[in-house]
């Protein structure tokens, strides 16, 4: 696995890669360690159990590269956080809706990030009568990136330019 430029990638380089399997070996080359465990999601997933026992990799020369720069798994649900956490990895998705008020958010969000995944903290509307004060626990107990505010409103904007440096504030699309 080879690295050439973990810092300085953007997107959709950050998270491509070049993958080759033959009777030689394996290897993975990408410019951002993103795109190098996106490599290993693919890999994982050309194994194959022999009928005999024992495993083999399929053969492959690939190059890869997302169409889509966000790609959101509908919030993690099971008992497992972290196989939850690795299958939304599996997939190469790399964001993951996330309620703040579940008892194990900080949990999860720190799985999330561990494979990759960006967790995006949806702010309900039942929080409306402090929807900041939601907003801001989310930054600073689970150090949200993205928020997603259900209703936004003039307060919700005035956070949002306020905090602009440190999060994202987003809003679902009009249907």
């Amino acid at each position: 696995v080879s690295v050439t430029q973990p810092e300085t990638t953007a997107w959709p380089e950050r998270e491509a890669y070049h993958l080759t399997v033959c009777e030689t070996g394996v290897t993975i080359r990408a410019a951002a360690e993103e795109g190098a465990f996106r490599g290993l999601m693919t890999l994982i997933d050309l194994i194959r159990a022999e009928p005999s026992g024992g495993a083999r990799i399929l053969a492959v020369d690939v190059e890869d590269r997302p169409g889509l720069r966000w790609r959101v798994a509908d919030g993690p649900v099971g008992a497992e956080i972290a196989n939850t956490a690795r299958a939304i990895a599996r997939l190469k998705l790399n964001m993951a809706l996330v309620d703040p008020r579940r008892e194990d958010a900080a949990a999860l969000v720190s799985e999330l990030r561990a494979v990759a995944v960006e967790p995006v903290l949806m702010i309900a509307a039942d929080e409306a009568d402090d929807i900041t004060g939601a907003m801001q626990d989310a930054i600073e107990r689970l150090g949200a990136r993205y928020l997603l505010v259900e209703e936004p409103s003039d307060a919700v904007r005035a956070f949002a330019q306020r905090h602009a440096r440190e999060v994202t504030v987003l809003r679902p699309a009009e249907s």
